[in-house]
């Protein structure tokens, strides 16, 4: 990959770590389209593998633990159907993508009956994309119609000479990325707070239960007794102990001349 695209990337995609806390590993949410795209050049011996070509485009090291490539039940059936076509040559390609996508983590659409995976994919996603997924697709439909209503959906789609890329931002994932900085600049709310929230601390209560005045109410400034501060031990003089008095030398007995 070019220096100047890989340096797009990169902080593109730390945009979605900034501001819609994406953490690895990314979870890349692949359709029946980009899985067919990606089997028909994993035929070639010389070709790399489907990780290592995504985790390409998302600068990131090619193992579970930074990318995780996922697929949903739907798309794998309408891979299974693309497997019992008639067509030799689509057969073949089914086949090799039904291989292909046994190796992702399945995704649990929790449709009972299998729907087209467009809609699929926009059910799962949804309008926030709260679970932050990557979308990974080969559709323009997906693309113009899931990827640019979803708020910070990133999208990995083939271009014409099929080259995977990422899709820029969309508008309403831009609208929402400055919203959060103009409210990050703006600090916090300087909105007047109702009457009765307390904003500082909880003062004392004036009373008892029974009516009473409280100790520290009853007792006032002028009636507080304040002890009386003893000097600290380890600051004061050490006195010295007093000598014992000398015992009185005796005479000798004899008389002073």
């Amino acid at each position: 990959m070019r220096q100047k695209r890989a340096k797009q990337y990169r902080r593109l995609l730390q945009q979605y770590q900034l501001h819609f806390n994406f953490r690895a590993p990314f979870q890349l949410l692949l359709d029946d389209s980009l899985t067919l795209h990606l089997a028909k050049e994993a035929s070639s011996p010389t070709a790399p593998s489907p990780l290592l070509r995504l985790a390409d485009v998302l600068q990131q090291p090619p193992d579970a633990q930074h990318v995780k490539l996922m697929i949903t039940q739907c798309a794998m059936v309408a891979l299974y159907n693309l497997e019992k076509s008639s067509d030799a040559t689509q057969a073949k390609l089914g086949k090799t993508a039904v291989a292909l996508a046994k190796e992702f983590e399945r995704r649990r659409c929790n449709h009972r009956e299998a729907i087209e995976a467009e809609s699929c994919i926009a059910d799962v996603v949804g309008g926030f994309n709260k679970h932050r997924y990557i979308l990974g697709t080969g559709r323009l439909g997906l693309r113009t119609g899931v990827g640019k209503a979803c708020v910070g959906l990133p999208v990995v789609h083939p271009n014409q000479t099929g080259v995977l890329v990422m899709a820029p931002m969309s508008e309403v994932t831009k609208a929402r990325v400055a919203e959060l900085e103009k409210a990050a600049l703006k600090g916090p709310s300087t909105t007047p707070l109702p009457s009765n929230v307390i904003t500082g601390p909880i003062p004392p209560p004036t009373s008892t239960s029974t009516g009473e005045p409280s100790q520290s109410q009853s007792q006032s400034p002028a009636n507080r007794k304040r002890k009386v501060k003893e000097p600290n031990p380890l600051s004061v003089k050490k006195k010295k102990p007093s000598k014992p008095n000398a015992p009185a030398k005796q005479g000798t007995g004899r008389p002073r001349k």
